[in-house]
């Protein structure tokens, strides 16, 4: 007995007092750029030129595409991380909001950091890149961001088979703005409706060089029988369906589109915007705008404009502006049972949506 005491004994104190093993997979807020591992507090202070690439701050960029004219356009950065964490932003340093986990192990060569821990050109070219560094992405969210929006849209998709036949009439999401891709590819296998064919996805993205991007380096891709991609400017692309007989309409309209101030573009903002937008919703439908804190007074003021105080919810995400938007704005389209008079789709309404963004383009 007495030995068998000092076993236990002796095998508590190994299991409690052992230290802590660090995972050599860092935590999602505290990580680093290129393959280099973790120091003390007062090593790190003291190397403010070395491999500390905290929440993409220091290091740079893996990659820049840089744009065809410099005078419309931002350079895109894409951020590649030790643990095959990637981002894309427009000249803004990395961005948690379009944060892609790629599974595996990622090729020190695809990092901004070199073996010896120096930094690379950060004017390195992202087709070099094409080739060597992959990505077969592991589809979850990590923009908190991103997680409100989803939740909403998967509790949607879930109460979609009840409200009418999505063999005849699939359940539409439209996303303005592709960035990294990953909010659409999580979409595309967490909107569950349940119906073989009853999702639709339409992205615009008015970039070419973002869609080659999230296609060479974030892994996405998409079926053709689920999803396509319509490279024009957002408000060309809203006018044109509201020109068409009969024009599709969406259950769920998703802006998620920033410029490389990580402000809201002109092309997706204003009254005259949002009117065209609404012309797309159908009843129980919902549309959903990330914003920076920036431009929340005047984007909100616009959807008052448009949509009413009561058909608003605003939502805080928990990011900073250096991680993704700060706030969300939900507008809801007609009720599904009771279509009022200032609801009902009229000649006159449709006409007036046509105008405002025609005057725009």
């Amino acid at each position: 007995m007495h030995i068998c005491g000092l076993f236990l004994g002796g095998l508590y104190l190994l299991v409690f007092s052992a230290e802590p093993v660090s995972s050599t997979r860092q935590r999602p807020e505290h990580f680093l750029i290129g393959n280099a591992t973790l120091q003390s507090d007062a090593a790190r202070q003291d190397s403010d030129d070395g491999p500390f690439a905290y929440e993409g701050l220091k290091g740079g960029p893996a990659c820049i595409v840089q744009p065809a004219n410099t005078s419309e356009s931002s350079p895109i950065q894409v951020f590649i991380r030790h643990d095959n964490i990637r981002s894309l932003s427009f000249g803004t340093g990395y961005a948690l909001h379009t944060s892609v986990d790629c599974k595996g192990d990622v090729q020190d060569y695809c990092t901004a950091w070199t073996t010896n821990s120096t930094p690379r050109d950060t004017t390195r070219s992202c087709a070099q890149l094409v080739e060597d560094c992959p990505c077969e992405p592991d589809i979850r969210i990590i923009s908190k961001a991103h997680e409100l929006v989803a939740k909403e849209v998967r509790q949607m998709c879930y109460k979609a088979p009840d409200l009418r036949d999505l063999y005849t009439d699939p359940f539409r999401i439209l996303i303005i703005g592709l960035s990294s891709g990953t909010l659409s590819m999580y979409l595309m296998s967490n909107c569950r409706v349940f119906v073989p064919g009853g999702l639709k996805l339409s992205i615009i993205e008015p970039d070419s060089r973002v869609v080659d991007l999230a296609h060479d380096l974030f892994g996405f891709s998409a079926a053709t029988s689920v999803a396509e991609i319509e490279k024009t400017d957002p408000k060309k692309a809203i006018l044109s369906r509201l020109l068409e007989p009969d024009h599709v309409m969406y259950d769920i309209i998703i802006i998620d589109f920033t410029d490389g101030t990580g402000g809201i573009p002109e092309s997706v903002q204003g009254p005259a915007f949002l009117e065209g937008i609404d012309g797309l919703l159908r009843a129980g439908s919902k549309v959903m705008q990330y914003v920076p804190s920036s431009d929340y007074n005047q984007t909100m003021a616009d959807y008052i404009t448009v949509f009413g105080k009561e058909h608003l919810q605003e939502y805080s995400t928990g990011m900073s502006r250096e991680d993704g938007p700060e706030h969300i704005i939900v507008a809801w389209g007609p009720p599904i049972l009771v279509k009022s008079s200032t609801w009902a789709p009229t000649v006159v309404k449709v006409l007036a949506h046509i105008i405002l963004l025609q005057l725009l383009i």
